[in-house]
């Protein structure tokens, strides 16, 4: 009988889908690009859980024939084993996941982002509050913590002198008239939960500001009552033309 070569067509698509997360992970820890799609602060938590996942699959597929001399083969087992199989196969979905290209591709990493920092006379150091002059300077490495700082002790921060470059934005739908948030991309795990974040924005002008155009804003911290909760405001803002910055921002 003449020999036919055949081919395991499941066990194909495994070594192709693993070949290909394997590849795509290797191209981006080369290259940084994993910052495109996981904020490193995130990034340990994202490889322990992959960790977790193929320890877990391979767990699965050792103990296959343990499972089934265990527990039988009754339908209700058949179809229970099925689904940890499916749910811990090797990842065409991986592989997917971390070839996809962000939404808005990032050209630099936060630590190499030369942004303009708002002229003022002030030191910017660590959280940009210098509690001496009353002023506030937000830059990339502090955007974040420091507006929910001043978010959780508004009483104190009252009054301050706020100067931060971001890009206009209307997600907030509480802003009124032609107000505005100046915002900067806030990326809490990864690309898919990146989203404005930043302080909103008194504009009295009649002319609405154009969507995502960037400015240099100085103003005084105010507050708002957002269904009954005290929210920072900037009021006297003056604004200007600035440069678009690379990058997002994330927790520190």
């Amino acid at each position: 009988m003449k020999y036919i070569p055949t081919v395991n067509i499941h066990a194909a698509v495994e070594v192709i889908a693993s070949a290909s997360c394997s590849l795509s992970l290797l191209y981006l820890l080369t290259t940084g690009s994993i910052y495109r799609l996981i904020a490193p602060n995130s990034y340990i938590i994202a490889l322990l859980w992959a960790l977790t996942l193929l320890l877990l699959w391979s767990t699965v597929k050792a103990s296959r024939n343990i499972f089934r001399k265990s527990y039988g083969s009754s339908y209700r087992n058949a179809i229970l084993y099925g689904l940890c199989t499916l749910l811990l196969s090797p990842s065409i979905f991986h592989a997917q996941a971390f070839a996809l290209p962000a939404e808005e591709p990032v050209d630099q990493v936060i630590a190499v982002t030369k942004e303009p920092v708002p002229t003022n006379d002030y030191k910017n150091i660590g959280d940009g509050i210098d509690d001496a002059h009353r002023h506030i300077t937000l830059t990339s490495r502090n955007y974040y913590d420091t507006i929910l700082k001043v978010s959780n002790h508004i009483e104190k921060y009252k009054g301050y002198t706020v100067s931060a470059t971001g890009y206009v934005s209307y997600h907030d739908k509480a802003l009124q008239g032609n107000d505005f948030v100046l915002a900067r991309d806030l990326m809490i795990c990864c690309v898919a939960d990146m989203a404005p974040f930043g302080l909103p924005t008194e504009y009295t002008s009649t002319t609405p500001l154009l969507e995502h155009s960037w400015y240099t804003m100085e103003g005084t911290i105010g507050t708002r009552n957002f269904h009954g909760v005290e929210q920072p405001y900037i009021i006297n803002s003056k604004i200007t033309q600035a440069d678009a910055i690379d990058g997002y921002i994330f927790p520190n």
